[in-house]
């Protein structure tokens, strides 16, 4: 009898802390998944994929200065990869004095040390 209220309990505490570890991750997803569709919008016609390099205004800036820049980088989705150009992405992070360290994941891409220098402008 004691032996099984002694598993139970472990069990029980188990499930408690394994589900406070997952809800954890689930909020810190969830405010990171805001801060990428802000930049999305805000960014949109300097990280679209079809066109030149289009330098990032006031607006897209204060975007990328507000978010966790390295968290939305690592989660954009292949989907999103057919629509934005990963490059412009980088470039605009450091344009916008927030570059995204090398080494960090990108999308699919893993950013280089000469994409993560030192910022061309400061709008």
């Amino acid at each position: 009898m004691k032996a099984t209220i002694k598993v139970t309990l472990q069990v029980l505490v188990f499930s408690l802390v394994f589900s406070k570890i997952v809800t954890h991750q689930a909020w810190g997803d969830a405010d990171c998944y805001d801060d990428k569709l802000l930049v999305m919008d805000k960014c949109e016609k300097n990280i679209k994929i079809r066109g030149d390099y289009i330098r990032p205004g006031h607006e897209c800036c204060n975007a990328v200065r507000g978010s966790d820049i390295v968290c939305v980088c690592g989660k954009i989705s292949l989907e999103e990869e057919a629509k934005i150009s990963i490059a412009k992405v980088i470039y605009v992070a450091r344009d916008c004095g927030k570059p995204i360290p090398a080494g960090n994941k990108c999308g699919g891409f893993i950013v280089p040390p000469s994409l993560s220098s030192t910022p061309r402008a400061y709008p």
